[in-house]
C-alpha cells in the first residue's frame, strides 16, 4: 500500500479544519486504518486536545504516541518544523495533520526545505563496497592479518577471551529500555 498523506488545511482560521480532522480520523481508525495523526497547532492544538491519549488522572501525555493518539508539534517554530519531516519519513500508511489558520505558506516552505533531504532515485541505497559481503569479508581479512586469527599456528578467538571479564548481563526488555533512558522502575512496579 503506498503511503497517504492528508494536509487538512486553510489559510482562513475557524473553518472547521479541526472538525473535519477529527472525523477524519474516526473514520479511519474505525475501518481499522493505520493512521499516524498530528495537530500542528502545538500542545494548544484543538485535535490533539480531543484525540490525544491521556493519563489515569485525564492529563494529556507529554508524548504521545501518534498512530494510538495526537502528536502535536506548532509549524510555526523553527525548531518543531523538523518533526513535521521526520513525521513524513515515518512507516504508518496514512498520516493525517491538522494545520492551524494561516499556515499554507509555512507548511510550503517546510516541504520546500525537506526536499532536498530526499534521497536521489538515480544514487545507489548502498554502495558495493559496504554490501554486507564485502564488510564480512573486510572483517575477516583484518581478523586474519591483523589479529592472526584463522591462520594456522596462531592462537585461536577462544584462547584470546579474557577470562577476567565480567560475564554479559542479562536484563529484562523493560529494564534495558529503562537503563537505557537513564530512568529507574517505579517502587510500586518492582
Amino acid at each position: 500500500m503506498n503511503k497517504r498523506v492528508i494536509f487538512v488545511c486553510s489559510q482562513k482560521g475557524g473553518a472547521g479544519k479541526t472538525t473535519f480532522a477529527r472525523g477524519l480520523l474516526e473514520a479511519l481508525r474505525y475501518e481499522g486504518h493505520t493512521v499516524a495523526a498530528y495537530d500542528a497547532d502545538g500542545p494548544v492544538g484543538q485535535l490533539l486536545q480531543y484525540e490525544g491519549l491521556r493519563d489515569w488522572k485525564g492529563r494529556l501525555i507529554p508524548r504521545q504516541d501518534p498512530q494510538q493518539g495526537c502528536g502535536h508539534f506548532d509549524i510555526r517554530e523553527a525548531d518543531d518544523r523538523d518533526l513535521l519531516l521526520n513525521a513524513l519519513a515515518g512507516d504508518p500508511p496514512v498520516l493525517l495533520f491538522d494545520l492551524p489558520g494561516g499556515v499554507v505558506g509555512e507548511l510550503g516552505k517546510v516541504l520546500d526545505e525537506g526536499r532536498h533531504l530526499l534521497p536521489d532515485p538515480e544514487e545507489a541505497v548502498c554502495p558495493p563496497e559496504l554490501a554486507l559481503e564485502a564488510w564480512l569479508r573486510r572483517v575477516y581479512d583484518l581478523m586474519r592479518t591483523v589479529g592472526g586469527i584463522g591462520v594456522p599456528g596462531e592462537p585461536t578467538l577462544r584462547a584470546l577471551q579474557d577470562r577476567d571479564a565480567p560475564a554479559p548481563q542479562v536484563l529484562a526488555r523493560d529494564a534495558y529500555l529503562l537503563a537505557r533512558a537513564g530512568l529507574k522502575r517505579p517502587r510500586s512496579a518492582r
